[in-house]
């Protein structure tokens, strides 16, 4: 079984992820869980790279982004040029950004 490395996984499972064999992870005490690693180095798949560009990191700002955006929208108060033109920058090639400023104004 392939399992995530982090305690939480990346959204789109990009993250590094290890392999466990369930057989040994179930057979064994459980006094072993704390003093032995039972991952298996050789079969680990290693994180995607584009975790670390530029268009990566911008895009995870357009999310959190977008959750504010609905806020604004479901007050239906609060939003202001700057906070619009900062979004709509984020993904710039997203329609979503534009239909929602829309949907405010």
């Amino acid at each position: 079984m392939i399992l995530p490395k982090i305690k939480q996984s990346h959204p789109y499972q990009l993250a590094e992820l290890v392999c466990y064999d369930l057989n040994k992870t179930f057979g064994r005490h459980p006094s072993m869980y704390a003093t032995q690693s039972l991952q298996q180095p050789n079969l680990i798949i290693p994180k995607d790279p584009i975790l670390e560009t530029q268009a990566c990191k911008q895009y995870e700002k357009f999310r959190i982004e977008d959750l504010k955006m609905d806020t604004f929208l479901e007050n239906k108060k609060g939003l202001d040029a700057k906070f619009v033109k900062n979004y709509q920058s984020l993904n710039s090639d997203y329609s979503l950004g534009y239909y929602k400023t829309g949907l405010h104004y």
